[in-house]
């Protein structure tokens, strides 16, 4: 699993429980790091911020579907927005989800559910 978030806490956090759960896990805190990750490193499931430093996770989301489109993209972000939603629906995204309605065992689910192991 590729995280893409800038929040070192909630990075962390993503992938200590991933981690738990017995899954590999890459990291990067921006989104330059993520497409760079993308390309280089092989990953089943991509979990991407909106909100990043240097590219946006928009951006991120745009390259990385044109590029790999058979691999799961899930948004996390705190954004509401409807027309950000509808941003990242339309460029691809397999799922959006808001940070704060996630506990543990729900954010567990989303990411068994993208792998199609749940």
């Amino acid at each position: 699993v590729l995280i893409v978030e800038d929040e070192r806490d909630v990075r962390e956090l993503y992938r200590d429980l991933l981690v738990d759960n017995g899954f590999e896990v890459l990291l990067a805190n921006n989104g330059t790091e993520g497409l760079i990750l993308s390309r280089e490193r092989d990953w089943d499931l991509m979990l991407l911020d909106i909100m990043l430093p240097e590219i946006d996770g928009l951006s991120v989301l745009e390259e990385v579907k044109d590029r790999q489109n058979h691999k799961p993209v899930l948004v996390i972000s705190n954004l509401s927005n409807d027309e950000v939603i509808s941003r990242a629906t339309d460029l691809g995204s397999d799922g959006y989800v808001i940070k704060s309605e996630l506990n543990p065992m729900q954010f567990i689910v989303e990411v068994k559910k993208h792998l199609n192991i749940l």
